[in-house]
């Protein structure tokens, strides 16, 4: 009778999970479905729910509007008020989510509170289907209590495809790898369990498994099997029981109830039977009747999922007259695997077993790469020691990368598989072969020495010495040089009395290493020809301004000024019929020159000082 508001409730009730947790307590929000009297018959908001996703956490309010009153349809009685609704029970929940309502006990007071509220939370991972649900609730009005049952279909959704239900850290490397790895999908409250097989050999089912050593090059697939599902009652088992289901009120043959018989006999044996309840004191599972039979006594292929713990059971003698009341005990090891309860007498075990409802399974390769042979160095010139300027090549033997180094460090851009070195220094080159990049170092071939070379000699004249000189040779050796040749025994800081031609001086270290000068070129003073024109030249020494006297010429006369090497300076002409020539040699730097006049087929040379 109470139909409209009980359909209400049928769908807030339906995500329920009563694995032992709860949402917290829900808000109502009233102004959704404001005034209530605009739902004579109830109304449910947000309508429809969102969609439950399999693997995907919910969380969700749902605030309703429950009708005062209903019209019964009855002659003489008519409308009458709803007083309350109460949820009683609920069976066939999809797996991993629980809800919450606003009110003790999920009792409601239709006349007090028209609005109420439901929380729905957690995760399933209930394979995703359509779920028949049967809802219990009781209405109560004008004093009448009326139990109402409700079926329902909830569907549960497919969630994404899982990429990744494990991680892995260090998963390559050389010569050998030590890898971590750790699951990351935790179906909880759902039972999971954890399947390993690390590619090795090795195998574990725990969550985090302990770390594996790969020694040997290879690729090892890790694979991770995860299980997220419904722990499942499978066997009940009867090892002794009590004397409570010989009551002398009965006959042992179950037939009669005389009063006062005496103990049934020593060869009288129960008729047992076992009720399985639910969180919510619904009976869930009745065993068959082991007829006249004493302990161990056992019942398998039950399949009872838990989905509404923790689970009870009750152990009875059936009479044909009545049953006989052996004992109740709590299934509260709610673990895979068998376990035993006792108490009072009487013992069994009871067995769950895991079902899984969703499977994930991923793989990832743990690479060990052999490292490469050292490389093999080759000097081409096969010459550690030489002098600057020089240089040696250095090959490394073939791979896929290289890094030449000198000095324990990494010569920047030096990548190619020779080197070419003119430095001091310890060379080694790192290589890589293959693709896991691993590295070999080559040995340090013998230490590259590179001499430095002596300081480049000067070469000036003395012209009052007539001879070349240097003021730079040191301790190093000399070798004087004439047009390119050895000149045999000059090995002096000095040369005297030298020919035109081109002079050179070369330095020698006491490492051998060599230094040349660059060519001097020496005009002789004697070949510019006699002396047949006289002048004088004044003032000599003189700081650049200086006059020439001559007699009187019939024809022009050319005046050139060369240096000690034999290098023009200075040209001018002294016009015909002239005595005197005044020149200006302020730019020409202090030394020793040669002034020449020419006139014809006569010529006149003198030596100037020039000092400023």
């Amino acid at each position: 009778m109470y139909k409209v508001i009980l359909l209400l409730l049928v769908v807030l009730v339906s995500f329920g999970n009563a694995i032992a947790q709860s949402c917290a307590t829900c808000n109502i929000d009233s102004l959704a479905l404001s005034p209530a009297s605009n739902y004579p018959d109830g109304a449910l908001y947000p309508d429809p729910f969102p969609t439950i996703t399999q693997g995907v956490a919910y969380d969700t309010s749902i605030t309703y509007v429950m009708p005062k009153s209903y019209d019964t349809g009855i002659p003489g009685v008519g409308v009458v008020n709803v007083d309350q609704v109460k949820i009683s029970s609920v069976s066939g929940l999809p797996s991993g989510l629980t809800w919450t309502c606003n009110v003790p006990s999920c009792t409601f007071f239709p006349q007090q509170n028209q609005y109420g509220c439901v929380r729905i939370c957690g995760t399933s991972f209930a394979p995703p289907g359509t779920y028949a649900i049967t809802i219990t609730v009781i209405g109560t009005a004008l004093g009448v209590q009326q139990p109402i049952t409700f079926n329902l279909e909830v569907d549960v959704v497919q969630g994404a495809v899982n990429t990744g239900s494990f991680t892995a850290n260090n998963t390559s490397g050389c010569d050998s790898v030590t890898a971590s790895f750790e699951a990351i999908i935790d179906g909880t409250p759902n039972p999971t369990t954890y399947a390993w097989d690390f590619g090795n050999g090795n195998t574990s089912t725990s969550k985090i498994p302990p770390t594996q050593t790969y020694t040997a090059p290879g690729t090892y697939p890790v694979v991770l099997e995860t299980n997220i599902g419904n722990l499942r009652l499978t066997a009940l088992s009867l090892t002794s029981v009590n004397e409570n289901w010989e009551d002398a009120a009965l006959e042992c043959n179950d037939v009669i109830p005389i009063v006062n018989l005496p103990q049934c006999a020593a060869n009288t044996k129960p008729d047992l039977l076992i009720r399985v309840y639910d969180g919510s004191s619904n009976l869930v599972y009745t065993t068959s009747e082991k007829t006249d039979q004493n302990p161990t006594v056992s019942w398998s292929g039950i399949a009872v999922d838990i989905t509404n713990g923790p689970y009870t059971i009750q152990i009875y003698d059936i009479d044909l007259i009545g049953e006989d009341f052996i004992g109740t005990f709590s299934l509260n090891n709610l673990t895979v695997g068998t376990n035993n309860f006792s108490g009072n007498l009487t013992s069994g075990s009871y067995t769950f077993a895991f079902v899984p409802t969703v499977t994930y399974t991923d793989t990832v390769n743990v690479e060990v790469f052999a490292t490469p042979a050292a490389p093999v160095l080759t000097n081409i010139e096969g010459i550690n020691t030489f002098c600057q300027g020089d240089s040696v090549t250095l090959v490394s033997s073939a791979a896929d990368t290289y890094q030449w180094i000198k000095d324990g460090i990494e010569i920047a851009g030096a990548t190619d598989s020779l080197l070419v070195v003119n430095a001091s220094g310890a060379y080694g080159v790192k290589i890589t072969v293959g693709a896991g990049g691993c590295i070999a170092e080559a040995d340090v071939l013998d230490t590259i020495t590179v001499n430095a070379n002596p300081g480049i000699p000067n070469v000036s004249y003395t012209a009052s010495l007539n001879r070349l000189t240097t003021n730079n040779s040191g301790s190093n050796s000399r070798q004087w040089y004439y047009n390119g040749q050895p000149i045999p025994g000059a090995t002096d800081g000095f040369y005297s009395d030298p020919v035109a031609g081109v002079y050179t001086l070369e330095f020698t270290n006491s490492a051998g290493c060599k230094s040349l000068s660059a060519p001097f070129t020496f005009t002789s003073v004697a070949n510019l020809g006699d002396n047949t024109l006289d002048f004088n030249l004044y003032p000599n020494p003189t700081k650049g301004l200086v006059s020439l006297q001559v007699g009187t010429v019939n024809s022009p006369v050319t005046c050139n000024v060369y240096s000690v090497v034999g290098k023009l300076v200075y040209t001018t002409t002294i016009s015909a019929g002239s005595t005197q020539l005044d020149i200006n040699l302020s730019d020409l730097s202090n030394g020793m020159y040669m002034v020449e006049l020419l006139s014809g087929s006569d010529k006149g040379i003198q030596r100037l000082v020039i000092n400023k």
